[in-house]
């Protein structure tokens, strides 16, 4: 009984090494695959927009931060033509822009409603570095031919650097 139980632990040390060192080799693998180019371009973005009809959120996202022109764009597109625009410029540091206008956030639904204006509504500079940009926002947005018809438009967004 003795030899066979140092058998089995000398079998088990041997699988403890195999299994390692096949791990060691896969996450190599996998961190060889991995690009640093591929994760920058690629921002984030949940935008809610808020109507009579329900909620819709808009998953098509594209943007880019430039820290160095203090300047972000983002685009963010749904399935039946809605486009969600921001341009931020001269952001240096976190805060809070309050009443923004509709050059710097913008909403329409593809079909029938065009702002003409914002109502209310603010962006929420949560996180500003060379690295990236992390922000929040709710407005309330007025349409261009039916002043009666308003529309809340609010979510969280992040952009990478792109310099």
């Amino acid at each position: 009984m003795i030899e066979g139980s140092s058998f089995l632990r000398e079998w088990a040390f041997f699988l403890n090494i195999s299994m390692m060192k096949q791990l060691i080799t896969l996450s190599l693998l996998v961190l060889a695959s991995c690009s640093r180019e591929a994760a920058p371009s690629s921002p984030y973005a949940r935008i809610i927009i808020r109507d009579k009809e329900g909620d819709m959120i808009l998953a098509d996202v594209t943007g880019t931060w430039s820290y160095n022109r203090k300047e972000l764009f983002l685009d963010a597109s749904g399935e039946n033509g809605e486009l969600f625009t921001v341009h931020l410029t001269n952001v240096g540091d976190t805060g809070m822009i309050t009443n923004p206008d509709i050059k710097m956030i913008s909403y329409s639904d593809g079909a029938d409603f065009y702002p003409q204006c914002i109502i209310g509504g603010q962006i929420k500079i949560s996180g500003c570095s060379q690295n990236n940009i992390n922000c929040s926002f709710s407005i309330m947005l007025q349409d261009n031919t039916a002043p009666e018809a308003k529309l809340m438009v609010e979510g969280v967004f992040g952009i990478r650097n792109a310099d």
